[in-house]
């Protein structure tokens, strides 16, 4: 797994510095379409863009000035979901679904230029100790809920 990343910005009146981003997801070597490309701060701030065709997405709002966990996420996925089953994201190793787990991340900064590059391997191994959701048993989604008994 390969993160890069530079940052471009400015300071709005309330002080709190936002920036566009911007970037690309491959998986092994290939352009990774329709994935939401998830960035997390503890403290506030992020948010999810989807990947293009050509595996790029932007943010369409600036975000705030910091560090990031980063996850690649079905469009509009809701906390509690299980695994993908279909689609693109169904070939992504599930360790990167996580913002917890994925080991991506990256420092936006308001300096330079924003763009992250992701490029990740279908055969890379998860952490010790991840545990992946659980695949949906049937239907026609994606995902299905992860059971709080399970």
């Amino acid at each position: 797994m390969l993160v890069s990343g530079a940052a471009l910005g400015c300071s709005p009146a309330d002080g709190v510095s936002k920036v566009n981003v911007e970037g690309a997801v491959r998986l092994d070597g290939q352009p990774l379409s329709d994935v939401t490309v998830r960035f997390y701060n503890p403290t506030g701030g992020g948010g999810g863009f989807t990947t293009s065709a050509d595996g790029s997405f932007k943010s369409p709002t600036p975000i705030k000035v910091g560090s990031y966990n980063v996850a690649l996420v079905a469009p509009a996925a809701a906390p509690g979901m299980g695994a993908p089953t279909i689609g693109p994201l169904s070939k992504v190793p599930p360790h990167y679904w996580s913002i917890q787990d994925s080991g991506l991340e990256v420092s936006v900064t308001d300096s330079g230029e924003n763009k992250f590059e992701f490029d990740i391997s279908s055969s890379e191994k998860p952490p010790a100790g991840f545990r992946a959701p659980r695949p949906a048993a049937k239907g026609p989604t994606a995902l299905a809920p992860v059971s709080s008994d399970s």
